[in-house]
């Protein structure tokens, strides 16, 4: 459910990829625009994916799981969980110059009127236009 407004949510121009989601499929998405580098993929089932960050010795675990694979999400960067696995999307920001995490935040796209963002490091609402 929570990919019902995905579409309306997101300005594909920014991003550059296309959120090709349907209804309560798994999802996954990697922008790496240092080494431009954009990779997306939605599945029914289970989405497994391991991004090694070019020229470094760090990769990322992501696994994503729909509603009907089991809902639930997990991005595991340096032995560390970061994603906060809450309905809709799950995502975290790492600078690539520094390695460091910027922020993890995850959006209900479904359940709520305006776009709430639940970030560690701030909170924002985006209403609709």
């Amino acid at each position: 459910d929570a990919s019902k407004r995905l579409k309306y949510y997101y300005n594909r121009n920014i991003l550059k990829i296309k959120f090709n989601i349907k209804f309560r499929e798994s999802f996954v998405a990697i922008i790496d625009t240092k080494n431009d580098f954009r990779t997306e993929k939605s599945s029914p089932n289970t989405i497994e994916m391991i991004y090694e960050i070019p020229n470094t010795d760090t990769k990322i675990d992501i696994v994503s799981k729909g509603f009907k694979a089991g809902c639930h999400s997990s991005v595991q960067f340096n032995g560390q969980e970061m994603s906060k696995n809450k309905r809709g999307l799950n995502f975290f920001v790492l600078d690539l110059d520094t390695m460091e995490v910027v922020d993890r935040a995850s959006c209900d796209l479904y359940g709520d009127e305006f776009l709430l963002m639940d970030s560690d490091y701030f909170s924002a609402t985006k209403s609709r236009k």
